[in-house]
């Protein structure tokens, strides 16, 4: 996404936000977290064990290169599995959850509390009422790009001490 783009993209978010000046200067992208512009975001089908649950989200963010997002995310009542492709961590905001992995281990979702999720893993989800969350998902990175950018942030080091 060239600068443009991203200018353009924080001029249209800007508008959601009351009393925000348009600026053309803007590099930020600026939203609000509003259950009013939750829309549908319908779990696999194959994923729910019981009830109805009915999932709301709104993308906040997401990185130019599509390694990652932020997103506003709610569910109704239901028992439902998710799969993780993305490294997820969360910030529950409203309502509670009881969330199993794999290894039968329980962990208690409520407002204030945060997760991580490994990409790879599963979840079971119980939801008893409502719960909505905050949600920033990031593609794992490979372990040979991790070790390119150590070598190539030792290199930057090294040239920085000889030019001082």
């Amino acid at each position: 996404m060239s600068l443009a783009d991203t200018t353009a993209r924080a001029k249209k978010h800007a508008g959601s936000i009351p009393n925000e000046e348009h600026d053309s200067r803007r590099l930020f992208v600026i939203d609000r977290v509003e259950k009013a512009q939750l829309e549908a975001a319908p779990i696999r089908p194959e994923w729910i064990l019981e009830g109805a649950p009915q999932a709301m989200c709104k993308r906040l963010a997401s990185h130019k290169f599509g390694w990652g997002d932020a997103c506003h995310w709610s569910c109704t009542a239901g028992k439902f599995k998710w799969h993780y492709g993305w490294d997820e961590s969360v910030m529950f905001l409203e309502g509670e959850v009881t969330i199993t992995d794999e290894n039968g281990t329980v962990y208690k979702g409520k407002p204030g509390v945060s997760l991580f999720f490994p990409a790879g893993t599963t979840a079971v989800w119980e939801v008893p009422v409502y719960i909505r969350k905050l949600a920033f998902n990031q593609k794992p990175v490979p372990w040979y790009l991790h070790y390119q950018s150590r070598v190539v942030e030792r290199l930057k080091g090294a040239v920085n001490k000889l030019i001082g």
